[in-house]
């Protein structure tokens, strides 16, 4: 030590100083890891504990993100029972014309068409395009009275505005798009008898 405290150019008189404080430091750093040792092992072994946990839920959270998602389907074609059906919803046409007659609207040409939803298998749409004239008043109307009534149904499929030749007024076509559940009927087979032998 003496020898060592030499070559680092430590004076006779100061080496007392410096081995105390190297002794102290030993000390200090002993008393330290005897009551922080073990309390760092737990934590070593707790952070292992997780890691196990978290890789296990990584390749179970598939699944029960599976399971919780065909609840959420289940529970929401539950209350999908308020939504009108399928019937209403084919009479799109006279939804759209009452709430345009109640809104002073006189549609100028009206058409529709049936068809899948390419995004989702378990929804069918209907669209009706309408044609008409209107002020930006009652347009506004309209629109807030067909979102007022079924605004769980209908919602725009496309908005075209420009205004007419005499600027006093504006030319809408409208595309309504009305969505509403398949009848996914499951058909049951009857259980068949065994044959019984004679």
């Amino acid at each position: 030590m003496i020898e060592l405290l030499a070559k680092i150019g430590v004076k006779e008189n100061e080496r007392r100083s410096v081995i105390i404080f190297l002794l102290a430091v030993l000390v200090i750093g002993n008393v330290i890891w005897f009551f922080m040792g073990p309390q760092y092992f737990e934590l070593s072994d707790s952070l292992q504990d997780f890691e196990k946990k978290n890789e296990k839920l990584a390749k179970e959270a598939g699944e029960a993100e599976l399971d919780n998602l065909k609840m959420s389907v289940s529970t929401l074609k539950k209350e999908m029972g308020e939504v009108p059906d399928k019937k209403k919803a084919q009479n799109l046409q006279a939804e759209i014309y009452s709430k345009g007659v109640r809104s002073g609207l006189n549609f100028t040409r009206s058409r529709g068409a049936q068809g899948g939803s390419r995004k989702n298998k378990d929804f069918d749409e209907e669209r009706r395009t309408v044609t008409f004239q209107a002020s930006t008043e009652d347009l506004v109307e309209f629109l807030k009275n067909i979102s007022e009534e079924e605004k769980s149904m209908i919602r725009v499929g496309s908005l075209n505005v420009s205004p007419t030749s005499d600027r006093l007024k504006l030319k809408v076509d409208l595309t309504f798009v009305a969505s509403y559940p398949k009848n996914n009927e499951v058909t049951e087979k009857k259980p068949v008898k065994p044959k019984t032998s004679n």
